[in-house]
């Protein structure tokens, strides 16, 4: 995964107690199976889980073998898009894609990551 520059960041600024709280968690045996190095990476994976609870444009349906399956409210209630893997990559049905926003929609979910890092696949680039 590239680097992200600092033009693409933003400040925001949080209490010192939660900053201390997250750093103890950052020492923790926890956040070293998470991958978690920094604090940055732990708010934005709280944040990102939140904004994902809280407004939901798209949510995972279920996966079962190499497929993954995603309902996108913003096409049709209804509709499930399905995501295969293959070659360690995601590849969107609906999209003919391995880039598109069903995909980023998958690695924004900190559980669905766990299991693709399992399973070898990359994020999108």
């Amino acid at each position: 995964m590239r680097k992200k520059t600092a033009e693409e960041w933003e400040q925001v600024r949080i209490p010192k107690g939660l900053l201390n709280n997250i750093k103890d968690f950052l020492e923790s045996n926890q956040a070293k199976e998470l991958g978690y190095t920094s604090a940055s990476q732990v708010a934005v994976d709280a944040i990102r889980e939140l904004l994902i609870q809280h407004n939901p444009q798209m949510r995972h349906f279920n996966i079962q073998d190499n497929i993954i399956r995603v309902v996108d409210i913003k096409i049709d209630n209804n509709l499930l898009i399905e995501i295969f893997h293959k070659n360690n990559l995601l590849r969107c049905s609906y999209c003919e894609k391995v880039d598109c926003e069903h995909i980023k929609f998958l690695w924004e979910d900190p559980n669905l990551v766990k299991e693709f890092k399992k399973l070898g696949l990359k994020p999108p680039v």
